[in-house]
């Protein structure tokens, strides 16, 4: 009984071995479905042009969205190992911080570096939902879509994510020595650039903010050219109702 058994496992064994393997999944089978044209681009991500769609998704069931294998920031650190170290440091941008590289990266191929999706400002207005995407004066990065020219995609030293600290910032194109000259007084310990215009657009020349100090938005003249030559004369000039609370009595 024990020989039949054997012999007929032996027969289903060596029956079974001329069948045709199964094949490994390559991108042809999946372009059976999937158009190809999707996945062409001056930019490829390597997995696609290396036909290894099974690194990514699982062919036939999965937990995530897309047949991911994994959770979409687990998957991109499996490669991307030091984006994972540098990103946990400084301020982080929110879709980074929640693992959502594919909001601003196109999984498989773009137009762009880092296959950075084709219209990387929809993205941005995607989130920054309450920005106006027009003024009546644009800074001229924000009017070309040039988010990444002030602002880091993934984590920065500074706030609001800029690239650099916002006076160097602005200098790195506004190096007019008239543009110096003019704002030779500012305090720069105690304000910056951002203070005084919006670096997006504003309704105003020279994107300055909207609101504006009265005696600024009439001319200088009134408190520059004011007699005593300082500044608390000058301030004194409107603000005369204040002046006994400034030389109130303290005790110590």
């Amino acid at each position: 009984m024990i020989v039949r058994q054997l012999f007929f496992s032996l027969v289903l064994v060596l029956g079974f071995s001329g069948l045709a393997p199964v094949p490994a999944l390559s991108a042809e089978v999946c372009f059976q479905c999937h158009d190809a044209k999707q996945f062409q681009a001056r930019y490829v991500h390597e997995p696609v042009t290396a036909s290894q769609c099974a690194t990514c998704h699982n062919p036939h069931v999965a937990r995530y969205p897309g047949l991911l294998r994994s959770r979409e920031d687990i998957l991109c650190y499996s490669c991307h190992k030091k984006q994972k170290t540098d990103f946990k440091q400084g301020i982080i941008h929110e879709p980074v911080s929640r693992g959502q590289c594919s909001v601003c990266h196109a999984p498989h191929a773009s137009n762009r570096q880092a296959l950075v999706r084709d219209n990387l400002a929809e993205d941005c207005f995607s989130c920054h939902k309450t920005l106006p995407r027009e003024f009546k004066n644009t800074h001229k990065p924000f009017a070309e879509g040039q988010c990444i020219s002030c602002h880091r995609p993934h984590r920065a030293d500074n706030l609001e994510l800029l690239n650099r600290e916002p006076d160097g910032l602005c200098r790195s194109c506004h190096e007019a020595p008239q543009l110096a000259e003019s704002h030779k007084n500012y305090p720069g310990k105690i304000t910056n650039c951002l203070s005084c215009h919006n670096p997006h657009g504003s309704e105003r020349p020279a994107l300055v903010r909207d609101v504006l100090h009265k005696p600024y938005e009439e001319g200088c003249a009134s408190c520059h050219n004011t007699p005593g030559g300082n500044t608390m004369a000058a301030c004194l000039t409107c603000h005369e109702h204040v002046k006994s609370q400034m030389y109130a009595p303290t005790t110590t």
